[in-house]
């Protein structure tokens, strides 16, 4: 699945990106001006980003500028416009996009197509990325650092980092949201390890950085939203570094009877996954502790 960043300034354009893109599977943030388009891409990671040429509503703004300004690092960028000329094509690719289409009425079926034929090619570059134990030590060393947004980016950040260092355990998506309910992330469960083979092919993922403890109306929540997805996804994660309030135990045993599985991972559990020599273990034995 791809995590896909939307830049275009006319409402009818974004909706319509995003009803294509949910469409296919794919998960997206929409930025009305280079502004907010500036702060999606420092706080969260894009695998595409779709970026309108000429944003009219803003004067001498442009998608090359953010092209230009270094943020789309590792994000393959479609230049889309409605005025292609020579000039601007010669410009985006010396800019660093990655393509460039025009707004007509094969648009769509253009698009849908690139995207697709990205997808193995993302698969494959997640799969070589190093496990980097300096910045997972560093995003625990800084959780409680900084604003609400930079706190809650570095949890995001945090999860990821440890989850996927679990042979099998790939990213699948970020921050999906709909119109009823957002989910920070989901896991594509692909381990051979006979412990996790028997289990959900996804997992989904819940991170809150609070000041205090999560307590039983959360975790409800996320239940279910597990609920919602039980035939991919009956199995959760819930990361919470200042820990859950005694209620929660009751809530987290009803949830089982259902056959919905949520693993709480307080200050103490991240802990020990962060200092594991073999992840795949110690998250084995911290299920095993929540299904007794």
């Amino acid at each position: 699945m791809l995590h896909i960043l939307v830049v275009d300034d006319e409402d009818d354009f974004r909706s319509a990106y995003q009803s294509l893109l949910q469409g296919l599977g794919y998960t997206c943030e929409l930025a009305a001006t280079t502004q907010e388009a500036r702060a999606a891409l420092q706080n969260h990671h894009f695998d595409v980003v779709l970026l309108d040429l000429r944003l009219q509503k803003q004067e001498q703004a442009s998608g090359l500028d953010l092209l230009q300004d270094g943020l789309c690092t590792g994000a393959k960028v479609f230049l889309i416009t409605g005025y292609a000329d020579t000039s601007s094509v010669e410009a985006a690719y010396k800019a660093g996009a990655y393509d460039y289409l025009v707004k007509n009425y094969i648009l769509d079926t253009l698009l849908t197509a690139k995207l697709r034929h990205l997808e193995p090619l993302v698969r494959a570059r997640r799969a070589q990325m190093p496990v980097d134990e300096a910045k997972i030590r560093e995003l625990w060393a800084d959780l409680k650092k900084g604003t609400s947004q930079e706190k809650g980016r570095r949890l995001e950040e945090l999860i990821f980092s440890l989850m996927t260092a679990i042979p099998g355990f790939k990213e699948a998506w970020r921050n999906l949201k709909t119109p009823t309910e957002e989910i920070d992330g989901s896991l594509r469960n692909e381990s051979t390890d006979p412990f996790w083979a028997k289990v959900s092919g996804y997992f989904l993922l819940e991170g809150k950085n609070w000041s205090k403890k999560v307590g039983t109306p959360e975790v409800a929540w996320f239940g279910d939203k597990l609920r919602a997805r039980r035939s991919l996804a009956a199995w959760g994660f819930f990361f919470a570094p200042e820990g859950f309030s005694e209620p929660v135990e009751e809530k987290l045993r009803t949830l089982r009877q259902e056959g919905l599985i949520v693993v709480p991972l307080d200050r103490p559990a991240i802990q020990a996954l962060i200092d594991s020599t073999d992840r795949n273990e110690t998250l084995k034995n911290l299920c095993n502790a929540t299904l007794r």
